[in-house]
């Protein structure tokens, strides 16, 4: 669930039942805090270049055999969502770009 989740926020925040601002921080902030994790969570000084970038126009096809998860399907399967991962720089490093690794 962790590959759709994002999307699945995304989704609910382009139809008006999530707010975007509360969204960002619950995707990112949150699970910093929760967890304990220092420098994460925030663009900010002294925080770690860790950033996601979606697409809030892109939409797509939840395809089980197309996550990157080893049992290749999901409760989600054939749901259109509207919000798309298109970059993600971890440690200042694209590891993830144009819907690659």
């Amino acid at each position: 669930g962790l590959e759709t989740t994002l999307a699945l926020m995304m989704d609910a925040c382009s139809k008006g039942l999530l707010d975007k601002i509360w969204c960002i921080q619950m995707m990112s902030e949150k699970p910093a805090e929760l967890f304990s994790i220092p420098n994460k969570g925030k663009i900010a000084k002294g925080f770690t270049g860790d950033v996601t970038i979606v697409d809030p126009k892109k939409e797509w096809k939840v395809v089980g055999g197309e996550l990157e998860t080893k049992c290749k399907w999901s409760p989600f399967e054939g749901k259109i969502l509207k919000g798309k991962t298109s970059c993600v720089i971890k440690n200042g490093k694209i590891v993830y770009q144009d819907y690659q690794f």
